[in-house]
């Protein structure tokens, strides 16, 4: 049976230089991290870009897929793989009498290079005759369709991908993609051991502030305004244990614990209190890379339970409910947790 274990912990070094501001009587040069109101060495989520898609106009978008099945009647055996690609329009040939609309599956896509945000709630496919031949036992067969989205796409200029989260998401404005300073595709572990020490009072004026691109009255870094800290980013890269699934398929999804422990058991309860989870997959339905490369979108996060070791305690980056389509895909956990300065009090959301 497969062992569900969290990935290997990849540890980044505490840098020793930067801009550090202390509390008010704290020595920046000595002091805990908790008691330090602002490191330029912690991974602060910080918006890098804004894409905005307001005043974008629509295009559409072609991808010609591939599937190729071959089946060997001597021994019973398929083998099957699928190829994609971006074309500047339907092919000649594909038959318009077995076009149909279906739904767009995701609404927010990300890679190296670019955003795609849907632009309609349908898409089109369009399909071209199946082939078939067989040659003694060994019969192939080859289906091709194209699909034709509607979309905004924009160059984002960062040269990694990054966490991002819709404008709706955050704020009244709507058709707008928030890029954060994540690259959801490194893995690695921050070192972050303190408890969160609470702020009774304000600071003042009292620390660093710098302009941002939204006006005056929304700084860019300031030391009076506590961002969460990124804890960790895991992928497929780091995964460990027995994670053969039986029937030939390894299974590659992220799993993170805040405590760094290979028994569940040793997770307590209200671990995951002071963390938010989130999870990012390849999409495969979407699955013609550009000059940016694979494309990731969210995907809501699930918890172990059951007969996989209590429930949650290890974030898994894909759901249980599609198991088999996306076991094997790139993914992407992120681990955000409160900063190292907490207020007073907290806001709950219901």
């Amino acid at each position: 049976m497969a062992t569900f274990i969290p990935n290997k912990y990849n540890p980044k070094e505490r840098s020793n230089y930067g801009v550090r501001v202390a509390r008010p009587g704290f020595d920046a040069s000595t002091c805990a991290q908790n008691q330090l109101l602002f490191n330029s060495g912690w991974a602060i989520m910080q918006i890098a870009e804004v894409v905005d898609f307001r005043n974008q106009p629509a295009q559409y978008l072609y991808i010609m897929t591939t599937n190729t099945t071959v089946y060997d009647s001597a021994t019973g055996t398929y083998n099957f793989s699928e190829e994609s690609e971006e074309v500047s329009s339907v092919p000649s040939g594909y038959n318009s009498e077995n076009d149909f609309e279906t739904s767009f599956f995701h609404d927010v896509l990300v890679n190296k290079r670019y955003v795609l945000k849907s632009a309609g709630a349908t898409y089109h496919i369009y399909y071209y005759p199946v082939e078939q031949t067989t040659v003694g036992t060994v019969t192939t067969t080859i289906s091709r369709r194209c699909s034709r989205y509607s979309v905004y796409k924009k160059a984002h200029g960062l040269d990694f991908v990054p966490f991002f989260a819709k404008s709706e998401w955050l704020s009244g404005v709507s058709n707008c993609v928030l890029l954060f300073n994540i690259d959801i595709r490194r893995d690695v572990d921050y070192p972050y051991t303190e408890e969160a020490l609470p702020l009774i009072s304000k600071t003042g004026d009292y620390g660093i502030k710098s302009a941002s691109i939204f006006g005056e009255n929304v700084p860019g870094l300031c030391s009076n305004m506590f961002s969460k800290l990124v804890q960790a980013v895991k992928t497929e890269e780091t995964v460990q244990g027995d994670r053969d699934m039986g029937g030939g398929d390894t299974d590659t999804r992220a799993i993170w614990s805040p405590v760094n422990t290979d028994d569940p058991n040793e997770v307590p309860a209200g671990a995951f209190l002071d963390y938010e989870i989130y999870a990012f997959v390849e999409d495969k339905y979407f699955s013609a890379p550009d000059d940016g490369g694979e494309y990731y979108r969210e995907q809501p996060v699930q918890y172990m339970s059951g007969s996989f070791g209590g429930a949650a305690k290890d974030a898994w980056a894909v759901t249980t409910s599609s198991f088999q389509s996306i076991m094997q895909d790139k993914n992407s956990l992120v681990a955000l947790r409160k900063p190292m300065v907490s207020p007073s009090y907290e806001e709950i959301t219901v």
